[in-house]
């Protein structure tokens, strides 16, 4: 079951004795899955200086856990790269997720997004700064911050 596939399974269990409708349940996921490549994008773009590697992870990352084409995640992250202005209040689109999704996919978008950072193989300050924030707000721990990221950096 991929991530945007629990987050259906989550939204459709019955707040009240009503069901939740088709339509809501595809905005939901939808914000989701913009916010996810809000913060995504951004995290690429943090440093000034995006890579091609830190633009493809990403663009897999949609990909695999939102259904995307290739096509429809590239220029999911390239839209949300050209509006970073606009789009500069990630923690609206962290509040926005954190709202969806339960710890296990919480340490899920945390890897996500340390996948993109490491895609060049290097960390610089801000999105050291950006992880450390992005892991608090989540509610992860140290530890399991620096499990993911220890995880990933052995995998490329």
């Amino acid at each position: 079951m991929n991530l945007s596939q629990k987050i259906l399974s989550i939204i459709k269990k019955p707040q009240s004795n009503h069901p939740p409708s088709p339509q809501n349940e595809h905005q939901h996921l939808s914000t989701f899955r913009n916010a996810t490549a809000h913060l995504l994008a951004h995290v690429a773009f943090i440093d000034d200086n995006p890579d091609e590697r830190e633009l493809n992870v990403a663009t897999d990352i949609l990909v695999n856990a939102f259904g995307d084409t290739q096509e429809q995640a590239r220029e999911t992250i390239i839209n949300a790269a050209n509006h970073a202005e606009e789009c500069e209040n990630w923690y609206a689109d962290l509040r926005t997720i954190s709202h969806l999704i339960n710890q296990e996919e919480r340490l899920n978008l945390l890897s996500y997004l340390w996948q993109v950072v490491l895609a060049d193989q290097k960390i610089d300050d801000y999105e050291a700064n950006f992880m450390r924030r992005m892991a608090g707000l989540l509610g992860i721990s140290d530890k399991d911050t620096n499990a993911i990221k220890v995880k990933i950096k052995q995998q490329s």
